[in-house]
């Protein structure tokens, strides 16, 4: 949960990154 870039499109994918990085 580093990444605070949450995007109403990009919400999901900016979550799926953070949890498979």
């Amino acid at each position: 949960m580093t990444d605070s870039h949450y995007d109403l499109i990009g919400l999901s994918k900016v979550k799926t990154v953070t949890i498979t990085i």
